[in-house]
């Protein structure tokens, strides 16, 4: 049965809840404004302490290829939250183009598929910026 758009980002805030919490906090649908009109970024991690390290996470669930305009989507709660780091997670049935992950390169958005080591993948990006 396939999955929709919250069961995946369920999945993903799951995956998330695995990462070492006297460490990191980590928020699911945390309330922000992007491009002046209330948002909620899918999820931001930050370190545990003021002023610390933070990333955001931007799960994406499509049945057709990613659009381009979603990483620059994603790219502006980098700079709208002033993170550290940033990555978009497509579902098992979002497929990427060449030339969306040359863009997302270009743009510095890491791209992670949902697979059976979502949370290890997860880990290994989050902690490029900080401890977890």
């Amino acid at each position: 049965m396939e999955q929709t758009w919250r069961e995946f980002e369920r999945r993903v805030e799951a995956a998330c809840s695995k990462l070492n919490d006297e460490l990191v906090r980590v928020a699911a649908q945390k309330p922000a404004v992007h491009c002046g009109l209330n948002k909620r970024y899918d999820i931001h991690i930050a370190e545990r302490r003021q002023g610390g390290k933070s990333v955001v996470l931007d799960a994406k669930h499509f049945t057709t290829p990613l659009p381009k305009h979603e990483i620059n989507t994603t790219l502006k709660y980098k700079t709208d939250g002033r993170a550290s780091g940033v990555a978009v997670i497509v579902s098992a049935t979002t497929t990427v183009l060449p030339a969306v992950h040359e863009h997302a390169a270009a743009s510095k958005v890491a791209i992670i598929t949902d697979n059976r080591n979502l949370a290890s993948n997860i880990k290994k990006f989050v902690s490029q910026f900080m401890d977890c």
